[in-house]
């Protein structure tokens, strides 16, 4: 809620990613001062259009006409044994680097943000199961 609150407040003439990129490193500025870190994914519409900014291990989808796409990248080490650990995130190091996509929204199209722990826990089966039930 804050950052939308502080992303409405910030100067129209500020792009969207520019818009987002002050905010988030105050943020992880805020974080990495208190020691503590998390993960984002972050959206921003406007009309079809929009703009995703993401680090951590959120994910980000797509889910048109039963495919479901994920866009966003898991920011942490690809060895076995280490998958739980991040390598991005806010708060982690003095600076953070964002993941931004933009994109047009088709027809009967919808994005889907969900955490580690619900993308774990289900899978992406599992995920399109239930959104084909709705």
């Amino acid at each position: 809620q804050a950052l939308a609150l502080d992303y409405y407040a910030t100067p129209e003439t500020w792009g969207v990613a520019q818009s987002l990129d002050r905010l988030l490193l105050a943020q992880n500025r805020w974080l990495l001062a208190n020691g503590l870190l998390t993960t984002l994914s972050a959206l921003v519409l406007r009309g079809r259009r929009f703009t995703l900014a993401h680090v951590g291990d959120c994910r980000a989808y797509r889910w048109q006409a039963g495919t479901l796409k994920r866009i966003s990248e898991d920011h942490v080490w690809e060895q076995a044994d280490m998958q739980h650990v991040l390598k991005r995130a806010l708060g982690l190091d003095q600076y953070v680097v964002m993941d931004y996509l933009d994109g047009e929204l088709c027809e009967g199209e919808r994005l889907l943000l969900v955490s580690d722990g619900v993308w774990a826990t289900l899978g992406d089966a599992s995920i399109r199961s239930i959104l084909t039930e709705q």
